[in-house]
């Protein structure tokens, strides 16, 4: 392994407790800088889970947003900031059912500071079962629907059919459209 050197400013908020600075001085002394690949990551994560609230327009990728996505990629993952915002789509708050009425699932408000995102994302360890079961119990139902449209469901697979949405509305929070095979916020 080859010998960092630390700027004594970089060490010196390193000791004051901010990391960051330390942790991208790291990552470019071993030529792992953030790419632009990464910011096109978590910023495509992003859009795939918020892209259809925005039904006028597709959101676009600004310098400011950019911005902070890099800023965040300097602490964590570009995994670990896609689990925060698969995480954020499943919380009530996060998606407007507050005492505001307010979503904030927007990128300057999930990854407002390095602080935020830790916190989250120990919020995602206890509801990683849930997400995935939720992912499950979606694609089961894709299956389904698929075959619906093919052939007609047996009398067995159409109450497993009806089983399986009603435990993914309760889980999720959104509601199916069976019409048009498609998952809608409450």
């Amino acid at each position: 392994m080859k010998g960092i050197t630390v700027p004594h400013d970089v060490a010196v908020a390193a000791v004051g407790g901010e990391v960051a600075p330390l942790i991208e001085h790291i990552r470019v002394a071993l030529g792992e800088s953030v790419s632009d690949s990464d910011i096109d990551v978590v910023w495509g994560c992003w859009l795939d889970t918020f892209g259809h609230l925005h039904k006028k327009r597709t959101p676009k990728l600004t310098q400011k947003k950019r911005k902070i996505i890099r800023s965040r990629l300097r602490m964590f993952t570009a995994q670990e900031l896609c689990d925060v915002i698969k995480y954020v789509i499943t919380d009530d708050f996060w998606m407007g059912k507050n005492d505001r009425s307010t979503a904030y699932y927007f990128i300057d408000n999930i990854f407002l500071n390095d602080d935020r995102v830790e916190k989250l994302l120990l919020k995602v360890d206890d509801a990683s079962e849930d997400i995935s079961l939720i992912e499950e119990l979606k694609r089961n139902i894709r299956l389904l629907s698929h075959k619906a449209k093919v052939d007609a469901l047996d009398l067995k697979e159409k109450n497993t059919y009806v089983k399986l949405i009603k435990r993914t509305e309760e889980l999720s929070g959104q509601s199916y459209d069976y019409r048009n095979h498609r998952w809608i916020d409450a």
